[in-house]
């Protein structure tokens, strides 16, 4: 991976593939780093697209020593277009990366050619999540903060590594340390004030909504809430939990490249 410095100093890790525009941009969740796009940035980039994957400040190999909230994200993502001269693109979030996606076309449309949603949501509240999600979220972590299992685990994780683990055990464990959790705490409250519904019937670009059928965090319906929002969008019901990406990567690049196959 490479690196570059933001204005304020922040170092951000990332994966550039030149080739045919506009460029395919995979937006990672909270916990999780661009390892988990791993093979969908290998299948867009020998297909000769120009693809870029990065890890979110305060992620994988991306630092955060200063203070910042969830809006953050999308200028950070500015900068990095800016810096790689890359002008237009497709953003492909998945779930937080979802609500980046659609920030950042609230803030920058102009650099977006299409948005891909995967297991995402217009917002992050008691009506688009799953009540036993928080419960088990707290719980698993709880667990590994007072066994302090969390100390043994390495700064960086790869994800393609842990596939056979479940979701929720794999989200919950991303991150090493105490520290750590207090970081993604503090996203979760700043995500809990977001609210996209009423950008969605503004949207003017093609939209792309994928869910996994038994996604352990958003509720069953909001894709399909979200696409029929959308005056043009596509949504697809397909089998698997929250990390698709990472454990059904096949159907998830047929679905995108028939995608851009059609709006191309």
């Amino acid at each position: 991976m490479k690196n570059l410095r933001l204005p304020d100093g922040q170092k951000i890790a990332y994966l550039h593939k030149k080739g045919k525009s506009p460029c395919i941009v995979l937006i990672h969740g909270l916990g999780a780093n661009s390892t988990i796009w791993e093979q969908e940035f290998n299948f867009f980039a020998e297909k000769g697209c120009e693809v870029l994957s990065f890890d979110l400040r305060g992620h994988g190999r991306s630092n955060c020593n200063k203070s910042f909230g969830f809006n953050t994200f999308s200028q950070d993502l500015n900068h990095i277009l800016e810096k790689l001269e890359i002008k237009k693109s497709i953003l492909v979030g998945h779930s937080m990366g979802g609500l980046i996606a659609l920030d950042f076309y609230q803030k920058f449309k102009g650099k977006v050619m299409s948005i891909i949603l995967i297991n995402s949501s217009y917002a992050v509240n008691m009506k688009t999540v799953k009540l036993s999600f928080p419960m088990k979220f707290f719980g698993i972590n709880a667990i590994n903060i007072v066994s302090r299992t969390r100390k043994k685990k390495p700064k960086y994780r790869n994800f393609q590594k842990f596939k056979k683990h479940s979701d929720l055990a794999l989200l919950c464990g991303a991150y090493p340390s105490s520290s750590s959790l207090k970081f993604r705490i503090k996203l979760i409250f700043d995500m809990i004030k977001l609210d996209f519904s009423s950008i969605l019937r503004k949207i003017n670009v093609t939209v792309l909504i994928i869910d996994g059928k038994n996604d352990e965090i958003f509720r069953a319906g909001i894709g399909k809430q979200i696409s029929e929002a959308i005056p043009n969008s596509k949504f697809h019901l397909i089998s698997g939990g929250h990390l698709i990406i990472l454990k059904n990567p096949m159907n998830i690049n047929h679905l995108i490249d028939s995608f851009l196959s059609e709006i191309n």
